[in-house]
Order: C-alpha cells, then structure tokens, then sequence
C-alpha cells in the first residue's frame, strides 16, 4: 500500500471536499485495497502487507491535518490487523518515512495553491513561513524514492520483518 495524496491547510480552512479527497486516498484506498487482497492471503497461510505512511503519522504537523489524519488512521488501522493477520500466517508491516524528495511536494503545493493562497490571518503568514521552511527540509533531508523502494524491498524478502520501519534518522 502506497497512496499518498497530501493537502496544507488549517483544519479552520479545509474545506470538506480537500479533506475527504485526502482520506479517500490515504485512508480508504489503502483499507479497500488490504480487504482486497486479505483473504487470498489468509486461504493461502501466507502473506506480507506493507503499508507506506509516515512520521505524519505518528506526529502531527502544522497545517498537515488533513494528510497526519489519514496517516494515523492507516497506522491505527495496521496495529489493530497485524496480531490478527499474524495468526493466519500474513505479516503486516509499516514503512515510515520522513520527508522524501520526489515530485510528491510539488505536487501536494500544486493541489493546495489556492487554499494557502485564500487563507486569512492569523494563518496565513504562518503557513508562508511553513512553506519556506518545509522546502528547506525536503530538499536537505529527504530520502529519494530509491531509499524508499530499497527499505521496502527489505521488509518484502526478509524471514522476520520488523512490524515498523522509520526510514531516517531525521524522522526520529
């Protein structure tokens, strides 16, 4: 499981549309897509889920309250099957990454343009400086897609793989 489809918004200025596009994404595609494949694994006794999330979902972060919501639930979601699942022979696992240098920022501040652009104060010079600082990080701190796919490649072939993963440093 990999969606990710991210918004930047206050929760006082996210309309419900951009919040449910977000959870639909990052929250039902990944349910609907383990409920999918769940029972072919159980009849099978084996299996591995990996799921793609993020420090987002383990800490919140300003103006990520849509895109840390569907993340915690998806990590919630994980920690309630993997005792389950393990008993029928499926590994659940969580891969969490921090920032990730890939066209998923551009992508996320492409989506979010007018939203930041219609927000008011007392946000939006927050959210500017957010901006500034968060492209910072990305471009200093962020994995490529490669570290990504090489961790999650790890956790497919390994005889025991951890339950969650934290793929950097930074993101401790």
């Amino acid at each position: 499981n990999n969606a990710g489809a991210g918004f930047l918004g206050s929760v006082e200025q996210t309309g419900d549309e951009d919040l449910r596009r977000t959870m639909e994404t990052n929250f039902f595609g990944v349910w609907n897509l383990t409920k999918a494949v769940l029972p072919h694994m159980r009849a099978a006794g084996s299996g591995r889920i990996i799921s793609v999330t993020s420090v987002g979902g383990l800490l919140g972060q300003p103006f990520n309250e849509a895109y840390c919501a569907a993340k915690f639930a998806v990590e919630g979601m994980m920690e309630g099957l993997a005792p389950l699942a393990r008993r029928f022979g499926v590994d659940v696992c969580l891969v969490e990454p921090g920032p990730i240098n890939t066209e998923f920022v551009a992508s996320v501040r492409s989506t979010s343009q007018s939203a930041l652009a219609a927000m008011a104060e007392p946000y939006a010079t927050l959210a500017q400086r957010y901006m500034a600082a968060s492209g910072n990080v990305f471009a200093t701190y962020g994995q490529t897609g490669d570290d990504i796919a090489r961790i999650i490649a790890s956790l497919a072939t390994a005889e025991r793989p951890d339950f969650r993963t934290i793929t950097s440093d930074f993101a401790m």
